[in-house]
């Protein structure tokens, strides 16, 4: 059994940055060091981002979900100046009731049992 954190850091994460990388660059027209200082990586990250060399998993959630979702988070990224990881742990309330995964517990939050993060 995996626990979703799990799942969470290595294979959604690097998918939704790499669309939010492109949403950021494409519709609000930031350059690729700008996407890096938001997203808090590397500039040759974000351009393997745009490239579709990185972050291009096939996930267990619905593709235009995760879409729309990015594109929200990027417009609010953009708007209210916010950095990727400030928004974790929303991704994370918001995505993990769409996994479609047997293997995965999607209730266990690593953050809140260590009480690095409080419920709001």
């Amino acid at each position: 059994m995996r626990i979703f954190c799990e799942m969470m850091f290595t294979e959604i994460l690097p998918t939704l940055r790499a669309l939010v990388a492109k949403e950021l660059l494409e519709k609000y027209r930031m350059t690729q060091k700008q996407v890096a200082a938001i997203l808090g990586v590397t500039q040759p990250a974000v351009s393997q981002y745009k490239k579709g060399i990185r972050g291009n998993k096939q996930l267990f959630i619905p593709k235009k979900k995760i879409v729309e979702f990015s594109k929200k988070i990027a417009y609010e990224i953009y708007f209210n100046d916010m950095k990727f990881y400030e928004k974790i742990c929303y991704i994370c309330e918001n995505i993990k009731d769409e996994i479609k995964h047997k293997e995965v517990d999607k209730f266990l939050c690593l953050s809140r049992v260590k009480g690095w993060v409080r419920k709001e």
